[in-house]
């Protein structure tokens, strides 16, 4: 319902967080015990590195608003495409709560079309 917190970002960080503690997991993996002979096994350090890095630093965006006291949907287009080229024209709907209720159309979802069907087979059941 729109007067709930979406908990959809809580998710995503946690989702993210899952993701770089197992990069670091396997970094400290790789580097214990080092060195054994010509530490050719640290060439697999790169990929867990820059994912966990890459990862951290993608959410620049959100601190940035933190540090100005603002939440996403007070943000621009052209700061939105600042932040990652890949923002659409669309990007701003995305961030707006009554975009993201109606997007939700599924049998049960959130959408004022959904919630009207829903109450009509009620009545109907009820009369």
């Amino acid at each position: 319902m729109p007067q709930k917190r979406n908990p959809d970002a809580a998710e995503l960080v946690r989702g993210k967080a899952g993701r770089v503690f197992g990069a670091v997991q396997a970094l400290l993996t790789l580097v214990k015990a080092l060195p054994l002979a010509y530490n050719r096994d640290l060439q697999e350090d790169r990929p867990p590195l820059f994912d966990a890095v890459g990862t951290t630093r993608a959410r620049g965006l959100v601190k940035a608003c933190e540090a100005r006291g603002q939440d996403l949907s007070s943000l621009s287009l052209a700061e939105l495409r600042a932040a990652h080229p890949a923002f659409g024209e669309d990007a701003l709907s995305w961030l707006q709560p009554e975009a993201a209720a109606e997007r939700r159309t599924s049998r049960g979802g959130t959408a004022w079309v959904e919630v009207e069907r829903q109450v009509g087979m009620l009545r109907a059941t009820l009369a």
